[in-house]
């Protein structure tokens, strides 16, 4: 599920779990708060928002069954909004390939991937001489 669109709630249990996992401190509450700033950018008018969920993240229990409806709930309620664009690969779809972890793809000059333990930024630089 995507930072940007989870909730205050799936947003704690995954950080915690996480931190868990990599036995790191846990401030959950600064960085589900920071989660939540960010959510921000999803109203600001020039930007666009296409995202793309497989099917299945919908139905997998990665957070607790009341906590999790609550997600779906709010995926439901960014359908109207202007700025996000919100796909789902259905169960049956035979994709070519799969993808391994989660991206953004701001423009033709960054990527961003969120791995489980990092997050990967790739930024393409354009001389003032080079074509685009």
């Amino acid at each position: 599920m995507p930072g940007l669109f989870q909730t205050p709630q799936c947003a704690r249990h995954l950080l915690a779990q996480n931190a868990e996992l990599m036995r790191s401190p846990r401030d959950t509450d600064e960085a589900v708060a920071a989660r939540m700033r960010r959510q921000k950018v999803l109203y600001q008018p020039e930007k666009l928002f296409r995202v793309l969920l497989w099917e299945g993240a919908l139905h997998a229990l990665i957070c607790p069954p009341d906590v999790m409806a609550g997600q779906v709930d709010r995926l439901v309620g960014l359908l109207g909004v202007s700025t996000v664009q919100l796909g789902v690969v259905p169960f049956g779809a035979q994709p070519p390939l799969t993808a391994k972890h989660g991206f953004w793809i701001f423009d033709e000059a960054r990527v961003i991937v969120e791995a489980i333990s990092t997050e990967l930024r790739h930024v393409r630089r354009v001389s003032a001489t080079s074509d685009p």
